[in-house]
C-alpha cells in the first residue's frame, strides 16, 4: 500500500492522476489534437506508470523504509582497465573521465563536441566509438551541456571544446560564432578553478579566490554581472553572501548550490515568484530546504531536496515526472517508488533520470527510443509519467547521464553501460543506428 508523504503532493494521487488520464483519452476521438499540457496522453505512451511501493522520507518513516539518506558520491572501484571514473553529457554526446585522467568521448562530433583536434585536411576521423580528447593535462573534473565540453586540469586550468554560439568557450578576446570547435583551448581565468559547470548556453568556474567567474549568454542577466550585454568574456560574477559550491544553468536562468544545502537562481525568474524578472542578484528558492543536487535542461530543472526530488519548468513529453502534466513554475513533488533515496538526478530535453543510494536508476518522459530502460510497449512510443524503474539495467551504478535520447550509467566497477538512442553512436559501440536499444550495452573502451 502506498504511503502518505509530507512532501507535496501524495503518491496515490499521482496515481490517480495518470489513471485519469488515459480514461481520459479514450473517450477522444483520434482527429482531436491534444494540447501536451493537458491531462490526455495516448494509451500507449501511458504503458509505463510508476510502479507501486513505498516512498521514504527522511524522518517519522517506519524503521523499514530504507538506508538513511547520504548525500556523498559512491566511489568508482575500478576494477577493471581502462576505468571510467565521471561521466558528463550534451545533448547527443557522452564524455568520460577515465581513472589515468585522461577523457574519452563519444556521440555526435558535429561542433568539435568530441574533442578530437583539427582533421589534417579532409580526413576527419568519424569513428562513433569513444576516443581520447586532443592535449588535455590530467583531468579531475569534467562537464557538458547541449554541445560544449570542459575539463579541469590538476592545476586548476579548464580547457573547453565544441559548440561557441554563446562564447561558451570564453575565448579571448570574446568570439561567438557556429563553427566547430574541436581543438580543447585555455579559458582566461583570473584564478585557478576549483570547479567548472557549463550550462546550456553560459559557464561557471569556481576560483581559488574564493570568488565566482562566469560567461557566455547574458540576456536575461543571467550571469549575475553588472556589465551589459548579450554575450561576455570571463568575468566576477555578484553572490552577496552566499557561498557557492556549484552552479547549473538554463537558457536563461543560472542556479547555484551553496554551502548550507540551500538553492539560488538569478536571471529569468524561475522556481520561485517574484516582482523582478529578470533578476541579476542570486534569491535563494524558498520551498527547497537541504537541496543535495541539482540538474537543468533546455526547459525544466530538478533538485533533491529533504531525500525527494523536485521538478519545474515545462516538458512535452513529461519529464518534470509529477505524474500530471509537465507544467510547473513553481518546485513539484516527483513521487519515487522505492525503499531507496534519490542521491543524483540528470535532466535532459525529454527525460529525467535518477540514481538511488541502493544503486538503481529510475527514469521518466520519452521511452521512444528505449532511454527508459524497460522493455518497449507493442506498437510503438512510450511516455512514462512518471518514475519508472529501469528494469533492463542490472548493474549498480554510482552515476547517471542523459543526453536528447539516451542514457548512461557510471558502474561501480568503473564500467559503462548505456541505452537508449544510437543515431549519432551515443551507445558507444562504434556504430550507429536508428533503432531503440532499452536494454543496456557496455561502452567499448580502447
Amino acid at each position: 500500500m502506498l504511503r502518505h508523504t509530507r512532501f507535496g503532493r501524495t503518491s496515490m494521487a499521482v496515481l490517480v492522476a495518470a489513471s485519469s488520464a488515459i480514461v481520459n483519452v479514450v473517450a477522444c476521438s483520434d482527429s482531436e489534437q491534444r494540447d501536451v499540457f493537458s491531462s490526455e496522453v495516448d494509451a500507449a505512451d501511458a504503458a509505463h506508470l510508476p510502479e507501486t511501493g513505498t516512498e521514504p522520507t527522511l524522518d517519522g518513516g517506519p524503521a523499514d523504509a530504507g538506508p538513511s539518506f547520504d548525500a556523498a558520491s559512491e566511489p568508482v572501484t575500478c576494477s577493471v582497465t581502462p576505468c571510467a571514473v565521471e561521466l558528463a553529457a550534451g545533448e547527443n554526446h557522452v564524455c568520460a573521465r577515465m581513472s589515468a585522467g585522461d577523457v574519452r568521448c563519444w556521440g555526435s562530433d558535429d561542433f568539435g563536441s568530441l574533442g578530437r583536434g583539427e582533421p589534417d585536411a579532409d580526413t576527419r576521423d568519424v569513428s562513433f566509438g569513444p576516443l581520447t580528447v586532443v592535449e588535455l593535462p590530467k583531468s579531475v573534473q569534467i562537464t557538458a551541456a547541449y554541445r560544449t565540453t570542459c575539463a579541469r586540469g590538476e592545476d586548476g586550468s579548464v580547457k573547453c571544446w565544441g559548440g561557441n554560439d554563446r562564447g561558451q568557450l570564453g575565448l579571448t578576446p570574446l568570439t561567438t560564432d557556429t563553427r566547430a570547435h574541436p581543438q580543447p583551448t585555455v579559458v582566461g581565468l583570473s584564478a585557478p578553478a576549483t570547479r567548472i559547470d557549463i550550462g546550456q548556453r553560459s559557464a561557471c568556474a569556481l576560483l581559488s579566490t574564493g570568488g565566482l567567474a562566469c560567461w557566455g549568454a547574458n540576456d536575461k542577466m543571467q550571469l549575475g554581472r553588472e556589465e551589459t550585454g548579450t554575450t561576455l568574456s570571463p568575468g566576477p560574477s555578484k553572490v552577496p553572501g552566499l557561498k557557492v559550491m556549484r552552479t547549473a544553468a538554463s537558457n536563461t536562468t543560472t542556479y547555484a548550490l551553496t554551502d548550507d544545502d540551500k538553492l539560488a537562481a538569478w536571471g529569468a525568474l524561475a522556481a520561485r515568484e517574484g516582482s523582478l524578472d529578470p533578476d541579476p542578484l542570486p534569491a535563494v528558492i524558498p520551498t527547497l530546504n537541504r537541496v543535495t543536487d541539482v540538474s537543468v535542461g533546455l526547459t525544466h530543472a530538478c533538485a533533491i531536496a529533504e531525500g525527494s526530488v523536485y521538478c519545474w519548468g515545462s516538458s512535452a513529453k513529461y519529464a518534470l515526472c509529477t505524474g500530471l502534466p509537465s507544467k510547473e513554475t513553481l518546485p513539484a513533488h516527483a513521487a519515487l517508488y522505492s525503499d531507496a533515496y534519490p542521491q543524483q538526478i540528470s535532466v535532459a530535453r525529454n527525460n529525467t533520470c535518477v540514481r538511488l543510494t541502493d544503486g538503481t536508476v529510475q527514469c521518466c518522459g520519452d521511452g521512444s527510443r528505449g532511454q527508459l530502460g524497460a522493455p518497449l510497449a507493442d506498437g510503438g512510443g512510450t511516455v512514462a509519467l512518471s518514475f519508472t524503474k529501469a528494469t533492463s539495467f542490472t548493474g549498480h551504478a554510482v552515476q547517471v547521464v542523459t543526453t536528447a535520447q539516451t542514457t548512461c550509467a557510471l558502474l561501480r566497477t568503473g564500467e559503462v553501460d548505456c541505452w537508449g538512442g544510437n543515431q549519432h553512436g551515443e551507445l558507444g559501440q562504434g556504430t550507429a543506428d536508428d533503432d531503440a536499444h532499452p536494454t543496456p550495452a557496455a561502452v567499448h573502451f580502447q
